[in-house]
Formats: structure tokens, C-alpha cells, sequence
């Protein structure tokens, strides 16, 4: 892995952490859709699957709302962290939401063999790709 890949992991990690311990616990979700509303996106959130299942691609639908006045790029991420909270691999996807519209972002992650006490968090963030995103959450986290 690159230095320049290494950024969007460091950041993540980074922004885990401090979410702990400021406070910011993670929404856990199933099969239904998980909707959380801040001041400027409404987002919302559903899998392909109410567990993890090794060898499968999880896929993460995250549906944003943009309630501000301007158009913006959403980064929708998909992170797996192993039963130690290492990150184990990443993935996102973004689009351009015009002011007062909503979109879909679709996410995938290929799951490994071993998915013991594995778990997905997904988020989205201001950006339009994990190399160039500045990872300032607009949400919060879900859990699967």
C-alpha cells in the first residue's frame, strides 16, 4: 500500500477514535433501513445482509438528503475492522447532491473468509473520493 492510500485509513482510525471519546456512539443496524438526521443532510442507511457472511459482498445503500442551500459532494464510506478494531479494508462511493434533493450511494465491500467479530461502519463525509476526502463526518456512524 502506498503513502497516499495510507491517508484515508490514518484519518478513519483517527476519526474513530476521537468519536469514542467524545461521546459519538455508533447506530447499529439490521436488514431496515437506519435514518439519521443532522442539520444539513438527512442520511439513512440499508444492507444487503443482517450479519456478516464470509466470501459475500456486503452492499451498503445510503440514502442522503441535502437540506442545505448549496450543492455538495457526499463520500459515502464503507469500512471493515477486524475483532481487534484494525481496519481491515475500505471502500466509497460519492455523488454531487444538489440543495433541497436526495440521492442514493451505493457501497460495496467483498467480506473475507473469516468474518468472527468483524464489523462494518459505514458514514458518509464531505468529498468525492477517500484520497482527497478531509473525512469531517455528516452523519453518524452506522454498525453492522
Amino acid at each position: 500500500m502506498s503513502s497516499r492510500k495510507n491517508w484515508p485509513v490514518i484519518l478513519l482510525s483517527i476519526f474513530f477514535v476521537l468519536s469514542t471519546f467524545l461521546g459519538g456512539l455508533p447506530v447499529s443496524a439490521g436488514q431496515d433501513p437506519v435514518e439519521v438526521t443532522g442539520q444539513e443532510f438527512s442520511i439513512d442507511v440499508s444492507f444487503n445482509m443482517k450479519k456478516l457472511e464470509k466470501n459475500k459482498i456486503l452492499n451498503a445503500r445510503v440514502n442522503v438528503q441535502n437540506n442545505t442551500s448549496k450543492e455538495k459532494p457526499v463520500l459515502a464510506i464503507a469500512a471493515l475492522y477486524d475483532e481487534s478494531n484494525a481496519l481491515v479494508d475500505v471502500s466509497g462511493d460519492s455523488k454531487i447532491i444538489k440543495n433541497g434533493k436526495s440521492k442514493s450511494i451505493h457501497v460495496q465491500l467483498r467480506l473475507p473468509e473469516n468474518v468472527t467479530n468483524h464489523h462494518v461502519k459505514v458514514f458518509a463525509s464531505e468529498g468525492t473520493d477517500l484520497d482527497s476526502s478531509n473525512m469531517i463526518p455528516l452523519s453518524n456512524i452506522v454498525t453492522l
